[in-house]
């Protein structure tokens, strides 16, 4: 090797600046990336579970087995609805709309009909609230509307599950993405729904339809608690409500 090749090699090594290591330490873990954190994790593993839960028929998915969200039942409180109303076939509407809190981006629209609004307003946080915070848009109108197409179509809802009780109607709706009837008539004639549906017995009560392979998308349910109870102090049957709502919600508009 020439000798002042060398020389000047050397010299470069001894005058050379030492390249820093601008990454962030941690514990143990000198140089490397930040550990994720747990809701990073915890998020991941949901994400990676969604595939294979949403492989199991309706009728085989354990509405009450997952756990009910407390983060839903804690923003919940924040959630403020508006009255509003439109006209359908000549026929005013009142109804009560809201949005998720903190301008969370809504996944579609619940609409509930009801014979009996004011229990969905009980309590705080009322079942109203708990459902726009599972991250949707809300709308409840007061009075039984003459033609839900036209009501649909007139307060612009979009990527809608209608949310029913309790439910009289002598056949399955349609046009929505998920339906849940809470207390529906029995009519053992009826063909099995087409769409996503729950039916959710109340009082311990029993279904006489719902079984079946033709009856895939339908999941039954049955808890032990009553419409009424949704007015009480304790909010206990408030929440049972509104687990099997935003797990039915979650599996129809994947988060």
């Amino acid at each position: 090797m020439d000798l002042s090749l060398e020389r000047e090699t050397t010299s470069l090594i001894r005058h050379s600046v030492p390249i820093k290591n601008t990454s962030p330490s941690y514990p143990g873990r000198v140089g490397s990336p930040p550990p994720p954190s747990y809701s990073t994790r915890m998020l991941s593993l949901l994400l990676l579970s969604l595939p294979a839960a949403l492989s199991i028929p309706l009728s085989e998915f354990d509405l009450q087995k997952r756990p009910h969200n407390y983060y839903v039942t804690a923003n919940a409180v924040h959630v403020k609805h508006a009255n509003r109303s439109i006209t359908v076939d000549g026929t005013t509407i009142p109804y009560a709309e809201a949005f998720p809190p903190f301008k969370t981006a809504a996944r579609g629209t619940v609409l509930i009909l009801t014979e009996y609004p004011s229990l969905l307003f009980a309590g705080r946080p009322s079942l109203f609230q708990m459902i726009t915070a599972t991250g949707h848009r809300t709308i409840l109108p007061y009075v039984a509307p003459p033609n839900l197409p036209a009501i649909i179509k007139q307060a612009e809802m979009h990527h809608t599950v209608l949310v029913s009780f309790p439910s009289s109607e002598n056949s399955f709706f349609t046009g929505f993405e998920g339906v849940v009837l809470i207390d529906p008539a029995e009519d053992s004639n009826l063909p099995p729904p087409t769409m996503p549906t729950v039916l959710l017995y109340t009082h311990s009560r029993t279904a006489d339809q719902g079984w079946g392979d033709d009856w895939s998308s339908t999941r039954v349910e049955s808890i032990s608690y009553r419409t009424l109870d949704l007015s009480d102090s304790d909010k206990t049957g408030r929440e049972k409500f509104a687990q099997i709502l935003a797990n039915f919600l979650d599996r129809v508009h994947v988060r």
